[in-house]
């Protein structure tokens, strides 16, 4: 269970194979097809676009399975023709910023140090600040280091990046 959705979805798969029992070969266990089980029967229910083809001339069975196209919403200028003069534009999504990431992007001015930014937000806990303050604006994009290729450097120091410079402005 789990398989079919992980690759429909895109995601990692894995076969199960079983080693063949006593006198049984790869054609008693996987040949001749003889029909619709229960698992086809239940994957077409969940998945109805899965096109079953049969191949009797090269003794086939194929059942194909389309992965979901990505849903997007596009959004043309206005202004634009029937011709598409200019491409279609999508709006940039705003990821959910957490409470603790905003007031971090709010105090946050020029290049900060960790025991700074610890004493603007009024923190002690240093756990706490790294890892619900400081690490999630960096995963997120608001925040980058000023020695990124040393991430434990007693110099290190905090930075908005363009996108945490917009949320700074950004009305609360």
């Amino acid at each position: 269970p789990g398989g079919l959705q992980q690759l429909l979805m895109g995601g990692p798969t894995l076969l199960s194979l079983r080693p063949l029992q006593g006198s049984e070969t790869v054609e008693s266990v996987m040949l001749p097809y003889r029909g619709l089980g229960s698992g086809i029967h239940r994957a077409l229910q969940a998945w109805p676009q899965i096109a079953l083809q049969d191949h009797r001339s090269g003794n086939e069975f194929r059942a194909v399975v389309a992965r979901p196209q990505p849903q997007t919403q596009v959004i043309a200028p206005a202004g634009i023709g029937v011709e598409g003069a200019n491409p279609p534009v999508t709006p940039e999504v705003t990821p959910e910023v957490t409470p603790e990431v905003m007031r971090l992007v709010q105090v946050l001015q020029g290049a900060m140090n960790r025991q700074e930014l610890m004493q603007a937000l009024g923190l002690k806990d240093e756990k706490h600040f790294r890892q619900q303050y400081q690490q999630a604006a960096v995963a997120q994009g608001w925040v980058e280091m000023t020695i990124p290729e040393k991430p434990r450097s007693r110099l290190q120091r905090y930075r908005l990046t363009e996108a945490g410079q917009r949320l700074q402005a950004r009305p609360v």
